[in-house]
């Protein structure tokens, strides 16, 4: 199984207090298949790839949605299906999105690098 990670236009030596570790719960019919984790710099679009029968593709983006809330988007393509939620948290605030047969959980919190 192939795995690779890339962020664009950022190192994790520019990684600054204004980072966070985002961690996504991946189901399809109930079944947990990917459960990633990827450090995003606010306003920088990660993006993570993972081969195989499970395989998937997942880019998120996190962006200040004010009032202290935060805004991640994420565009997800899997074998099962794909889906683009945009949900408002608080950091470490969980948020859930179901869309037929798929779900995805995520999650953001502060990262000091």
């Amino acid at each position: 199984m192939a795995f690779a990670i890339a962020l664009a236009a950022a190192s994790f030596s520019s990684l600054a207090a204004n980072a966070y570790k985002v961690s996504a719960n991946v189901s399809h019919h109930g079944e947990r298949f990917a459960s990633p984790s990827v450090v995003v710099e606010m306003g920088v679009r990660a993006e993570i790839e993972v081969s195989g029968p499970d395989g998937y593709r997942l880019m998120l983006t996190v962006d200040d949605a004010g009032e202290g809330k935060l805004r991640i988007s994420a565009n997800l393509d899997t074998a099962h299906g794909a889906m683009s939620p945009v949900v408002i948290v608080r950091a470490g605030q969980s948020a859930t999105v179901s869309v037929g047969d798929m779900e995805i959980g995520l999650i953001a919190i502060p990262h000091d690098g």
